[in-house]
């Protein structure tokens, strides 16, 4: 019996021979099931710069070796942008709203968003500018279909601590950002580690990472990935 193809639901499969024959019945084999796609968005610190290291290191593959074949990391981060301007030029070739749009086998199931950064050096822009632009990117999103999205909180710095007002507004979006999240479908990640002026997790610039603040950074998102994707 030569089988030319074969279709199924999640009860029902219907074949059909050669001679045009229709089969159907319902059967508990299914077919292969891809990972989901994971999207790790934002600017440099999701790109992985690390003065003064001319290689990036991004947090993305570190969170793919954790997860490995249950799940597939792709990253995109644009150095020194604004969540404003990544929500304005979301339509644009390699824009949120397109790179979601490009994936669809699978779809993107959890988009990771770390932003903010360079909005705070921003004078035109106060807290509840900067939150309504962070806010304004999980809702293109969701309104795309992607089910789940992580909110990572503005991470400490040098620059905060050395400017009482940088420092203020970073706090107060970030109070913003965790509210948000309490009442919508994205969840709040509070970064994992503090600014150190001897700590070997930032790199001297004081905004970026060391290769191993950036690996400390995905695996400790691995955890809430794998539990809200419901990952082996």
């Amino acid at each position: 019996l030569l089988l030319l193809c074969m279709k199924q639901t999640s009860k029902l499969w219907t074949m059909v021979t050669s001679t045009g024959t229709i089969i159907s019945g319902t059967s508990s084999v299914r077919a292969a099931v891809l990972p989901p796609t994971i999207l790790c968005f934002g600017d440099s610190l999701t790109a992985g710069w690390s003065p003064p290291h001319m290689e990036r290191f991004p947090y993305a593959t570190f969170l793919q070796a954790i997860l490995g074949a249950n799940a597939t990391v792709r990253h995109k981060g644009y150095p020194g942008w604004t969540a404003t301007q990544l929500l304005e030029s979301a339509d644009s070739a390699e824009g949120l709203r397109t790179l979601i749009q490009r994936e669809t086998d699978p779809s993107i199931s959890m988009i990771i968003l770390l932003v903010g950064t360079n909005d705070l050096t921003n004078h035109q822009f106060g807290p509840l500018d900067i939150t309504k632009s962070i806010q304004g990117l999980h809702e293109l999103a969701h309104e795309e279909g992607v089910p789940h999205t992580l909110a990572i909180q503005i991470p400490p710095s040098q620059f905060q601590t050395l400017y009482e007002e940088v420092g203020t507004t970073a706090r107060q979006v970030n109070q913003l950002l965790e509210e948000y999240s309490q009442n919508s479908t994205s969840t709040f990640v509070k970064f994992p580690f503090d600014w150190g002026r001897n700590s070997d997790l930032w790199s001297p610039d004081g905004v970026h990472f060391s290769p191993r603040g950036y690996q400390l950074l995905g695996e400790s998102l691995a955890p809430m990935v794998k539990t809200i994707l419901q990952l082996g």
